[in-house]
């Protein structure tokens, strides 16, 4: 899979992605990190450890993300769930108000001219 590392969770693909208003995760990122940030297989694999409570799993998930990404505003990590995608498959990342929601290409009614 081209651009980032993905991690595998059960033979899907891990993407991050910050449901309910207020701030977005990726969609908020500057256009340099929207995709590694989507994708972040350390984070994603630390919100994927229910072994922690979803606090540690936040707090660790915050320490990578600045780490990793210095001065993106990171306002949506207090949401961030994983989202498991079949691999290779066409997706769109929507937000309005910081609410982002996950649209796979074939859920899409496609009008043609």
């Amino acid at each position: 899979m081209p651009g980032t590392d993905r991690l595998l969770f059960e033979g899907r693909v891990a993407v991050l992605v910050s449901p309910g208003y207020g701030s977005g995760w990726s969609t908020w990122a500057k256009q340099a990190n929207r995709e590694a940030m989507l994708f972040d297989a350390q984070i994603a694999d630390v919100m994927l450890d229910h072994t922690l409570t979803r606090e540690q799993r936040l707090a660790q998930a915050r320490t990578l993300a600045e780490l990793k990404y210095p001065g993106e505003y990171l306002g949506g990590l207090d949401a961030l769930e994983v989202a498991l995608i079949d691999p290779d498959t066409r997706f769109v990342i929507t937000e309005v108000d910081g609410n982002e929601s996950i649209t796979l290409e074939k859920d899409i009614e496609w009008i043609r001219a």
